[in-house]
Protein backbone atom coordinates (compact mmCIF):
# COMPACT_ATOMS: atom_id res chain seq x y z
CA UNK A 1 0.00 0.00 0.00
CA UNK A 2 2.86 2.32 0.92
CA UNK A 3 4.66 1.48 -2.35
CA UNK A 4 1.48 2.23 -4.33
CA UNK A 5 1.26 5.61 -2.58
CA UNK A 6 4.86 6.44 -3.51
CA UNK A 7 4.25 5.48 -7.14
CA UNK A 8 1.13 7.66 -7.16
CA UNK A 9 3.09 10.61 -5.79
CA UNK A 10 5.87 10.08 -8.35
CA UNK A 11 3.28 9.94 -11.13
CA UNK A 12 1.67 13.11 -9.80
CA UNK A 13 5.05 14.90 -9.62
CA UNK A 14 5.88 13.78 -13.16
CA UNK A 15 2.55 15.06 -14.51
CA UNK A 16 3.02 18.37 -12.71
CA UNK A 17 6.57 18.71 -14.06
CA UNK A 18 5.39 17.80 -17.56
CA UNK A 19 2.60 20.37 -17.41
CA UNK A 20 4.95 23.12 -16.18
CA UNK A 21 7.46 22.26 -18.91
CA UNK A 22 4.76 22.37 -21.61
CA UNK A 23 3.44 25.70 -20.33
CA UNK A 24 6.98 27.15 -20.18
CA UNK A 25 7.68 25.97 -23.71
CA UNK A 26 4.40 27.49 -24.92
CA UNK A 27 5.36 30.83 -23.36
CA UNK A 28 8.77 30.58 -25.02
CA UNK A 29 7.15 29.86 -28.40
CA UNK A 30 4.82 32.84 -28.04
CA UNK A 31 7.79 35.04 -27.09
CA UNK A 32 9.78 33.85 -30.13
CA UNK A 33 6.77 34.37 -32.43
CA UNK A 34 6.21 37.92 -31.15
CA UNK A 35 9.91 38.87 -31.23
CA UNK A 36 10.61 37.33 -34.65
CA UNK A 37 7.47 39.03 -36.01
CA UNK A 38 8.71 42.37 -34.68
CA UNK A 39 12.14 41.70 -36.21
CA UNK A 40 10.57 40.89 -39.58
CA UNK A 41 8.76 44.24 -39.47
CA UNK A 42 12.01 46.06 -38.50
CA UNK A 43 13.92 44.23 -41.25
CA UNK A 44 11.42 45.23 -43.93
CA UNK A 45 10.92 48.81 -42.70
CA UNK A 46 13.78 50.23 -44.86
CA UNK A 47 11.79 49.26 -47.98
CA UNK A 48 9.42 52.12 -47.17
CA UNK A 49 12.47 54.42 -47.55
CA UNK A 50 13.37 52.81 -50.91
CA UNK A 51 16.28 50.95 -49.34
CA UNK A 52 16.76 47.32 -50.39
CA UNK A 53 20.09 45.64 -49.79
CA UNK A 54 21.66 42.57 -48.22
CA UNK A 55 21.00 44.09 -44.79
CA UNK A 56 17.27 43.92 -45.55
CA UNK A 57 17.12 40.55 -47.28
CA UNK A 58 19.26 38.44 -44.91
CA UNK A 59 17.51 39.31 -41.61
CA UNK A 60 14.05 39.22 -43.24
CA UNK A 61 14.63 35.66 -44.47
CA UNK A 62 16.25 34.54 -41.19
CA UNK A 63 13.51 35.91 -38.94
CA UNK A 64 10.78 34.59 -41.26
CA UNK A 65 12.24 31.07 -40.94
CA UNK A 66 12.35 31.43 -37.13
CA UNK A 67 8.78 32.77 -37.09
CA UNK A 68 7.40 29.90 -39.21
CA UNK A 69 9.34 27.29 -37.22
CA UNK A 70 7.87 28.60 -33.97
CA UNK A 71 4.32 28.79 -35.35
CA UNK A 72 4.44 25.32 -36.91
CA UNK A 73 6.68 23.73 -34.29
CA UNK A 74 5.28 20.19 -34.43
CA UNK A 75 5.53 20.10 -38.23
CA UNK A 76 9.07 21.49 -38.00
CA UNK A 77 10.08 18.73 -35.56
CA UNK A 78 8.59 16.04 -37.82
CA UNK A 79 10.37 17.50 -40.85
CA UNK A 80 13.75 17.46 -39.11
CA UNK A 81 13.22 13.91 -37.87
CA UNK A 82 12.66 12.83 -41.48
CA UNK A 83 15.71 14.79 -42.67
CA UNK A 84 17.94 13.35 -39.96
CA UNK A 85 16.81 9.83 -40.73
CA UNK A 86 18.62 10.12 -44.08
CA UNK A 87 22.40 10.06 -43.57
CA UNK A 88 23.41 12.30 -46.48
CA UNK A 89 20.84 14.95 -45.57
CA UNK A 90 21.92 14.75 -41.96
CA UNK A 91 25.52 15.53 -42.94
CA UNK A 92 24.44 18.35 -45.27
CA UNK A 93 22.33 20.01 -42.58
CA UNK A 94 25.06 19.57 -39.97
CA UNK A 95 27.49 21.37 -42.30
CA UNK A 96 24.93 24.12 -42.96
CA UNK A 97 24.26 24.63 -39.24
CA UNK A 98 28.00 24.63 -38.46
CA UNK A 99 28.58 27.25 -41.18
CA UNK A 100 25.71 29.38 -39.89
CA UNK A 101 27.11 29.10 -36.36
CA UNK A 102 30.53 30.28 -37.52
CA UNK A 103 28.95 33.14 -39.47
CA UNK A 104 26.93 34.20 -36.44
CA UNK A 105 30.02 34.07 -34.22
CA UNK A 106 31.92 36.14 -36.80
CA UNK A 107 29.09 38.68 -36.94
CA UNK A 108 29.16 39.03 -33.15
CA UNK A 109 32.95 39.54 -33.12
CA UNK A 110 32.76 42.13 -35.92
CA UNK A 111 29.91 43.89 -34.09
CA UNK A 112 32.13 44.26 -31.01
CA UNK A 113 34.86 45.68 -33.26
CA UNK A 114 32.33 48.16 -34.67
CA UNK A 115 31.27 49.20 -31.16
CA UNK A 116 34.94 49.68 -30.19
CA UNK A 117 35.43 52.00 -33.18
CA UNK A 118 32.34 54.01 -32.20
CA UNK A 119 33.83 54.51 -28.73
CA UNK A 120 37.06 55.97 -30.18
CA UNK A 121 35.74 59.43 -29.36
CA UNK A 122 36.75 62.61 -31.18
CA UNK A 123 39.18 65.03 -29.56
CA UNK A 124 39.02 68.79 -30.22
CA UNK A 125 40.78 70.76 -32.97
CA UNK A 126 41.15 67.95 -35.50
CA UNK A 127 40.46 68.00 -39.23
CA UNK A 128 36.95 66.73 -40.00
CA UNK A 129 36.52 64.25 -42.85
CA UNK A 130 32.88 63.78 -43.85
CA UNK A 131 32.42 60.51 -45.70
CA UNK A 132 30.28 60.55 -48.83
CA UNK A 133 26.75 59.23 -49.07
CA UNK A 134 24.02 59.27 -51.69
CA UNK A 135 22.24 62.54 -52.48
CA UNK A 136 18.76 63.46 -53.72
CA UNK A 137 19.13 65.79 -56.70
CA UNK A 138 21.08 68.73 -55.23
CA UNK A 139 20.22 67.99 -51.61
CA UNK A 140 21.77 65.60 -49.07
CA UNK A 141 19.88 62.43 -48.19
CA UNK A 142 18.64 61.97 -44.61
CA UNK A 143 21.72 59.94 -43.72
CA UNK A 144 24.13 62.44 -45.29
CA UNK A 145 22.36 65.36 -43.62
CA UNK A 146 22.90 63.73 -40.22
CA UNK A 147 26.62 63.36 -41.00
CA UNK A 148 26.86 66.99 -42.11
CA UNK A 149 24.98 68.29 -39.06
CA UNK A 150 27.40 66.39 -36.83
CA UNK A 151 30.37 67.87 -38.71
CA UNK A 152 28.80 71.35 -38.48
CA UNK A 153 28.43 71.11 -34.70
CA UNK A 154 32.06 70.05 -34.36
CA UNK A 155 33.24 72.89 -36.61
CA UNK A 156 31.27 75.42 -34.54
CA UNK A 157 32.79 74.07 -31.32
CA UNK A 158 36.29 73.98 -32.86
CA UNK A 159 36.68 77.19 -34.94
CA UNK A 160 40.27 76.39 -36.01
CA UNK A 161 39.34 73.02 -37.51
CA UNK A 162 39.01 72.52 -41.25
CA UNK A 163 36.71 70.09 -43.03
CA UNK A 164 37.20 67.80 -46.02
CA UNK A 165 33.95 66.74 -47.67
CA UNK A 166 34.35 63.61 -49.77
CA UNK A 167 32.40 61.96 -52.55
CA UNK A 168 32.28 61.98 -56.32
CA UNK A 169 29.31 61.77 -58.67
CA UNK A 170 27.60 58.46 -58.10
CA UNK A 171 25.25 56.50 -60.32
CA UNK A 172 21.96 58.36 -60.88
CA UNK A 173 23.35 61.48 -59.18
CA UNK A 174 23.32 64.84 -60.98
CA UNK A 175 26.42 66.24 -59.27
CA UNK A 176 29.29 65.17 -57.01
CA UNK A 177 28.31 64.45 -53.42
CA UNK A 178 31.11 66.74 -52.22
CA UNK A 179 29.48 69.72 -54.01
CA UNK A 180 26.17 69.12 -52.21
CA UNK A 181 28.00 68.75 -48.89
CA UNK A 182 30.02 71.92 -49.49
CA UNK A 183 26.89 73.93 -50.35
CA UNK A 184 25.04 72.59 -47.30
CA UNK A 185 27.78 73.63 -44.86
CA UNK A 186 28.16 77.04 -46.54
CA UNK A 187 24.41 77.64 -46.17
CA UNK A 188 24.65 76.78 -42.48
CA UNK A 189 27.34 79.42 -42.02
CA UNK A 190 30.68 77.63 -42.23
CA UNK A 191 33.30 79.78 -43.98
CA UNK A 192 34.30 78.59 -47.44
CA UNK A 193 38.02 78.68 -46.58
CA UNK A 194 37.42 76.03 -43.91
CA UNK A 195 35.99 73.49 -46.37
CA UNK A 196 37.98 71.47 -48.90
CA UNK A 197 36.19 69.40 -51.54
CA UNK A 198 37.28 65.93 -52.61
CA UNK A 199 34.94 65.15 -55.50
CA UNK A 200 36.48 62.17 -57.28
CA UNK A 201 36.05 59.20 -54.89
CA UNK A 202 33.44 56.50 -55.43
CA UNK A 203 33.73 54.43 -52.23
CA UNK A 204 34.86 54.64 -48.60
CA UNK A 205 38.42 53.56 -49.34
CA UNK A 206 38.83 56.29 -51.95
CA UNK A 207 37.13 58.84 -49.65
CA UNK A 208 39.96 58.37 -47.15
CA UNK A 209 42.81 57.80 -49.62
CA UNK A 210 42.04 61.01 -51.54
CA UNK A 211 41.40 62.96 -48.32
CA UNK A 212 44.78 61.77 -47.05
CA UNK A 213 46.47 63.14 -50.17
CA UNK A 214 44.71 66.49 -49.69
CA UNK A 215 45.98 66.62 -46.10
CA UNK A 216 49.55 65.90 -47.26
CA UNK A 217 49.34 68.48 -50.08
CA UNK A 218 48.15 71.13 -47.60
CA UNK A 219 50.71 70.21 -44.91
CA UNK A 220 47.94 69.32 -42.47
CA UNK A 221 48.50 67.10 -39.47
CA UNK A 222 47.57 63.52 -40.29
CA UNK A 223 44.97 63.37 -37.55
CA UNK A 224 41.26 63.54 -38.28
CA UNK A 225 37.81 62.84 -36.93
CA UNK A 226 35.64 60.77 -39.25
CA UNK A 227 32.11 62.13 -39.57
CA UNK A 228 29.89 59.21 -40.52
CA UNK A 229 27.22 56.90 -39.15
CA UNK A 230 28.02 54.83 -36.03
CA UNK A 231 27.90 51.53 -37.92
CA UNK A 232 30.25 52.94 -40.60
CA UNK A 233 32.95 54.05 -38.15
CA UNK A 234 35.01 50.85 -38.10
CA UNK A 235 35.42 50.67 -41.87
CA UNK A 236 36.03 54.41 -42.08
CA UNK A 237 38.77 54.26 -39.46
CA UNK A 238 40.19 51.07 -41.00
CA UNK A 239 40.70 52.75 -44.38
CA UNK A 240 41.87 55.98 -42.70
CA UNK A 241 44.69 54.11 -40.96
CA UNK A 242 45.51 52.40 -44.25
CA UNK A 243 45.83 55.87 -45.84
CA UNK A 244 48.17 57.11 -43.08
CA UNK A 245 45.58 59.04 -41.05
CA UNK A 246 45.24 58.74 -37.28
CA UNK A 247 41.41 58.62 -37.00
CA UNK A 248 38.85 59.20 -34.28
CA UNK A 249 35.09 58.78 -34.34
CA UNK A 250 32.68 61.65 -34.91
CA UNK A 251 29.50 59.62 -35.14
CA UNK A 252 26.29 61.10 -36.46
CA UNK A 253 22.91 60.35 -34.99
CA UNK A 254 21.67 57.03 -36.38
CA UNK A 255 18.43 57.04 -38.36
CA UNK A 256 16.81 54.15 -36.45
CA UNK A 257 14.54 52.74 -39.21
CA UNK A 258 17.68 51.99 -41.24
CA UNK A 259 19.97 51.05 -38.35
CA UNK A 260 19.51 47.27 -38.44
CA UNK A 261 19.81 46.87 -42.20
CA UNK A 262 22.88 49.09 -42.47
CA UNK A 263 24.54 47.46 -39.46
CA UNK A 264 24.15 44.03 -41.07
CA UNK A 265 25.20 45.33 -44.48
CA UNK A 266 28.25 46.89 -42.86
CA UNK A 267 29.29 43.52 -41.40
CA UNK A 268 29.43 42.16 -44.96
CA UNK A 269 31.28 45.34 -46.01
CA UNK A 270 33.93 44.79 -43.34
CA UNK A 271 34.41 41.15 -44.41
CA UNK A 272 34.83 42.39 -48.00
CA UNK A 273 37.38 44.96 -46.83
CA UNK A 274 39.40 42.31 -45.02
CA UNK A 275 39.31 39.89 -47.96
CA UNK A 276 39.38 42.14 -51.04
CA UNK A 277 40.80 45.36 -49.62
CA UNK A 278 38.02 47.79 -50.54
Amino acid sequence: MHENGEKLNQYSYYNTYKKIREEAFLILRIFIIVMSGACIYTSLLPISYNVVNIGVIVPAIAFTIIFLAAVFWKSTVKLFKKIYSITILKWIFNIIFAALGLMLAGAVIISFMMISAINNKAEPDKTVIVLGCHIKNDQPSTTLKLRLDTAYNYLIENPTSKCIVTGGKGENEIMPEADVMYNYLIQKGIAADRIIKEDKSINTKENLAFASQIMKDNNMQMQAVIATDPYHQFRGQYFAKEAGINPQALSSEAFWPLMLCYWIREIFGIVRAFIFGY
